[in-house]
């Protein structure tokens, strides 16, 4: 609803020195001509230890990186990417070897028309360029169904395309898709029945022949048989690999996040400085539109953060009271997380040691510190933390040489996956938002029913109490849960789209040559009836032809999946690439069809 979109020009000097208290930079820089992004990243490392050296306060140990710009906008996805255009490729694949294994039976129903032509004149290069004209009729109607709802199908993507993917609002339907579409079916119709023809005619290139007829028919047979084992080897190597993401997202949607999500309004405010100057200020202000928006009808608890519980942005360093200095470089360190009392039990993140927040940790009260199990588990595995003090300076840097440095933990809590669902929970240390408000705050509102309904009594309330503050970045924590699984959930979708099309294809690639080998064998099977054979064993002996071909396939395919599942290994979680319930599953499906 609301987004930021003012730009003001920034002079860091003056920035800084005018009391703002947070500076997250993103730097960007064009390379100078001839000069090598190996070569910036190898100025910057000289470069970094000198920066560290002059500011002891603020670093221990500098890095830098550079990245280039089109790695760091997607360099997240690429991997899904990648995958989802292998399901691309291997459903044009299945595609394309099913046009030429029907075009192949039918240029063996051919070969007397194709030897006529022989012996009236045609030669072998005249054959090809009339099975390369009827590919190119073929490719030119695919082409006209795909152009028909290309426009569609691209509009539905871009809508179910997830909300966190790069450039996501420039996918359209550009000039560039619009001949790249034909132009690929048209050349797959020219090449698929080309090569088709040339299976077809054999080595005689479609000239009588006497006793070579049956062999060279066998072979035509035995090669159309293979491109149907083909077809099932790449329809269970696609069922495979959907059938993995599937099982992935649903483990990444049944694991719990450390924390109850539901009804939950979030949005971002930011205090200026000039009329936020001090910690009591910014407090004070805080616990007023806390008590002012808890009154509003529907609304459970208002609280606020510097992160919501689904994030973890700002780490800090600290050292322990009593505990030898951490070596140079080595400085510990945790994710800084201001939070109101209230926060743990509207959340119910369970408190598992000591106390939560209440309303004494004020600016009058003893500095206090919650951690969490990872903290412990990290930075004191064989003590009693409660009681244990640390050394932070952020509050002081922050605000004031007033703010407390020193602070007691009194409280341990459980782990949340504020990091993301894929990746394990890290060490945070929570403060009470009384003594260590921010300027950037993530104010939530838990309501009774729509959280999204409370916004414009919230937008109320802030421009009674101050009418110059914007908020942005309204969201609902159920969104940003379902958007951290967002992408798993597309690519799973997608490619089991792409997987029942290929089992599709394939199912009617296999149907054309069965159904082409019983229209042959229509005397046999007469004959086999009138001597007595019972229908139903006729049956079983044409259906295990089809099931010997299908079989092939899926040998083929348990070793395609195979690779296909090792390189699936990056965007999976919680699923083993060579999961047997996935093989076991795909197996029956594909047996059945």
């Amino acid at each position: 609803v609301y987004k930021r979109q003012a730009w003001v020009p920034m002079n860091l000097e003056e920035d800084w020195q005018s009391g703002f208290r947070s500076h997250v930079i993103v730097g960007l820089a064009r390379l100078a001509p001839g000069v090598t992004e190996s070569e910036a990243r190898a100025e910057l490392e000289r470069m970094a230890p000198g920066i560290a050296e002059a500011h002891p306060d603020y670093y221990t140990k500098l890095t830098a990186h550079v990245t280039g710009l089109r790695e760091a906008t997607v360099g997240d996805v690429r991997a899904d990417l990648w995958v989802l255009l292998a399901g691309v490729v291997l459903v044009l694949l299945a595609g394309c070897i099913n046009l030429a294994n029907l075009l192949l039976v039918r240029g063996m129903d051919r070969r007397q028309e194709r030897a006529v032509r022989a012996a009236l004149g045609a030669g072998r290069g005249s054959l090809l360029r009339l099975s390369a004209l009827e590919g190119l009729l073929l490719g030119a109607g695919g082409a006209v169904v795909a152009l028909a709802v290309l426009g569609g199908g691209v509009s539905a993507l871009a809508t179910a395309l997830p909300e966190g993917l790069p450039r996501r609002a420039e996918v359209e339907l550009g000039a560039g898709l619009l001949v790249l579409t034909p132009a690929v079916a048209l050349a797959l119709g020219v090449g698929v029945g080309t090569l088709a023809s040339i299976l077809s005619m054999g080595r005689r290139g479609g000239r009588p022949g006497s006793g070579r007829r049956t062999t060279a028919g066998r072979r035509q047979q035995r090669v159309s048989r293979g491109l149907v084992v083909g077809q099932v080897a790449l329809a269970f190597t696609l069922l495979v690999a959907s059938g993995l993401l599937l099982r992935s997202f649903r483990t990444l949607a049944e694991l719990s996040p450390g924390f109850e999500a539901g009804n939950t309004l979030a949005v971002d405010l930011l205090l200026p400085p000039g009329r936020y100057p001090d910690r009591a200020a910014a407090s004070g202000f805080m616990r007023t539109l806390e008590a002012r928006v808890e009154a509003l009808p529907g609304v459970l608890e208002a609280l606020s953060g510097y992160d919501p519980p689904t994030q973890g942005t700002w780490m800090e360093r600290f050292t322990i009271v009593g505990d030898p200095p951490p070596a140079p470089g080595e400085a510990l360190g945790g994710y800084f997380r201001p939070v109101s009392p209230g926060w743990f039990e509207t959340f119910s993140i369970p408190v598992v040691a000591g106390r939560s927040f209440d309303e004494s940790d004020g600016l009058d009260g003893v500095p206090t510190v919650i951690v969490n199990e990872t903290w412990v588990r990290t930075q004191m595995p064989d003590r009693n933390p409660l009681g244990a003090r640390i050394v932070m300076s952020t509050v002081r840097n922050n605000w004031s040489e007033e703010a407390p440095v020193e602070w007691e933990i009194v409280g341990v809590v459980s782990d949340v996956r504020f990091r993301g669902l894929r990746e394990q929970p890290g060490a945070a240390l929570y403060f009470s938002s009384r003594q260590a408000p921010t300027s950037f705050a993530r104010f939530m509102v838990r309501t009774a029913g729509d959280p999204e309904a409370i916004l414009p009594s919230l937008r109320q309330v802030l421009d009674e109490l101050d009418p110059r503050l914007p908020i942005s970045g309204a969201t609902t924590l159920e969104g940003e849960l379902r958007a951290a699984t967002a992408q798993d959930r597309f690519n799973a979708l997608l490619l089991i789209a792409f997987a029942v099309a290929a089992l599709f294809v394939a199912s009617a690639g296999l149907y054309g040559v069965l159904a082409y080998a019983v229209a042959r064998r229509r005397t046999e099977v007469g004959v086999r009836m009138a001597m007595g054979a019972a229908p139903s064993r006729v049956w079983w002996m044409l259906v295990l032809e089809g099931l010997v071909l299908a079989g092939g396939g899926l040998l083929g395919g348990l070793g395609l999946s195979l690779l296909a599942g090792g390189a699936l290994g990056s965007v999976l979680y919680g699923v083993s690439p060579r999961d047997p319930g996935v093989l076991a599953t795909v197996i029956a499906v594909l047996a059945t069809a």
